[in-house]
């Protein structure tokens, strides 16, 4: 948590654009970010691990990070914000961007959920048996609104990548769901999943249709392009003379 508000501290009120070490400090507190589901999410993991065995000075250890994804999260948005404007001469650093906050938060609501419903939960197997329960449904719930987020980020934004990575998340959840996540329902079960199932794949469907014609008549045709190409050069010509 020190180290992440110092790194949100510098980049608000130190550190000057101008300066040659900003760029290098950008990469850095991005370093710090990738470092949270590669390294510091593993140390969590032994914290959360220790407060259900021994609780005590462990389990204020373990409650503490959850401080953390405050300055955490305000890192994230600071951090990418800058390199949004140093880069913005590069065509597809928004896009990037853009994907690498959408992955840090759906990573962050995995893992937070996963120690959450372990520390208060009544296990005696220090989580596994929870979390191997939370890989099936809620996984599969996250990804799906996963995919619903990004469909709409590419018609707002009007990224190509976008939509196909929305489509890609959406079919492997469906073959998740049906080819693991099935088994672990009752019957009952089973058949309340296929229509929830079912109905959220219709409302995706109608949000797709739907947005991709609004973006549609919002895009302007050939001709209509072509005759604004040549009104404004028409109207160069003009003041010209």
């Amino acid at each position: 948590a020190y180290h992440v508000t110092f790194l949100v501290l510098m980049q608000l009120f130190v550190l000057q654009r101008k300066s040659w070490v900003y760029k290098p400090f950008l990469w850095i507190s991005m370093a710090s970010l990738a470092a949270l589901p590669l390294f510091i999410n593993f140390f969590i993991i032994h914290l959360r691990e220790m407060a259900v065995r021994n609780g005590g000075a462990a389990s204020g250890s373990f409650y503490f990070h959850f401080i953390a994804i405050i300055p955490l999260i305000a890192l994230m948005v600071i951090t990418t914000s800058n390199i949004k404007t140093v880069y913005h001469r590069i065509k597809e650093t928004a896009t990037w961007i853009l994907l690498f906050r959408i992955g840090f938060i759906v990573y962050l609501i995995l893992a937070e959920f996963d120690h959450i419903s372990v520390i208060s939960g009544n296990t005696k197997h220090y989580g596994e048996d929870i979390i191997a329960a939370n890989r099936y449904l809620p996984y599969s719930i996250v990804f799906f609104l996963t995919s619903l987020v990004l469909v709409l980020f590419s018609f707002a934004k009007n990224i190509k990548l976008l939509r196909q990575l929305s489509l890609m998340v959406l079919f492997f959840t469906t073959l998740k769901v049906f080819v693991i996540d099935f088994s672990t329902f009752s019957p009952t079960g089973q058949v309340l999943a296929f229509w929830i199932m079912g109905g959220f794949l219709l409302l995706y469907s109608f949000l797709y249709q739907q947005l991709r014609k609004i973006n549609f008549d919002n895009t302007p045709s050939k001709k209509e392009r072509s005759s604004r190409h040549h009104h404004s050069h028409a109207v160069a010509e003009n003041e010209l003379d």
